[in-house]
């Protein structure tokens, strides 16, 4: 089984994942892109179709990256949805849209991060890096699905570092910034509330476009760290 590592970024066919699925694969990981439409993951990775809200769609994704290159390392929760003109201030967001929102905003992390922690738990490593959103710590007015739906992550993640730490996988998210994916941008503005966050289990602040090739094997970092964007990105690349 070859060790070099490898990365499962999902929503990388645009935006931020695209970024965030370049960067890796420029620092040596061999990256499976999960989306909706393919994914361009270099000649080392693999495009995968599958919509994170579908359970068998998502367990068959992992079950692929795990049969073509025996292992998973790093798992980023990129994809995400802000939502149509509809989904504003509560009494006016219909339910099939807070549902669609909720859908691939908190579900879809979910299911994806449930998929890979048995190979991660297997390995003894791992790192879970979830991409939030400064909504889920301040509310954004007339956007309810989405805040919601963000304040989840946040939670999940929390959740998801005490649980598995002392397995050796870390788990962290950040907020981001605006992009063009096709879900529409995320509204988060450039520098994000960093100040304030210090929580057990969420490290808030890390920089999407900056994740390491060196994720942390999870004995030597306290949880619940609030840190600033460039100084989280390179705290993950020094290990």
């Amino acid at each position: 089984m070859s060790e070099t590592r490898t990365a499962i970024v999902t929503g990388a066919a645009s935006g931020i994942g695209a970024a965030i699925a370049d960067r890796l694969g420029t620092d040596g990981l061999r990256v499976a892109g999960l989306d909706l439409t393919a994914c361009r993951v270099g000649a080392d990775g693999i495009s995968l179709i599958a919509d994170v809200t579908d359970p068998a769609a998502v367990d068959y994704a992992v079950a692929e990256v795990r049969r073509t290159f025996g292992r998973i390392d790093v798992l980023v929760n990129n994809a995400g949805i802000s939502g149509s003109p509809e989904a504003t201030s509560c009494h006016l967001t219909p339910i099939e849209e807070w549902d669609r929102v909720h859908a691939v905003n908190s579900r879809g992390p979910f299911l994806c991060t449930r998929a890979v922690l048995p190979a991660m738990l297997e390995q003894g490593s791992g790192h879970v890096i979830n991409i939030a959103s400064v909504a889920g710590l301040v509310a954004f007015p007339g956007r309810c699905a989405y805040t919601a739906a963000k304040g989840a992550v946040v939670q999940f993640t929390k959740s998801l570092a005490i649980d598995y730490a002392e397995h050796g996988i870390p788990v962290e998210a950040g907020p981001a910034g605006p992009a063009g994916g096709r879900g529409g941008a995320d509204p988060d503005g450039p520098g994000g509330p960093a100040r304030g966050t210090r929580r057990r289990g969420f490290r808030a602040g890390v920089d999407p476009a900056g994740l390491s090739h060196r994720p942390h094997p999870g004995g030597g970092r306290r949880l619940g760290r609030a840190v600033a964007p460039g100084r989280g990105a390179k705290e993950i690349r020094s290990g």
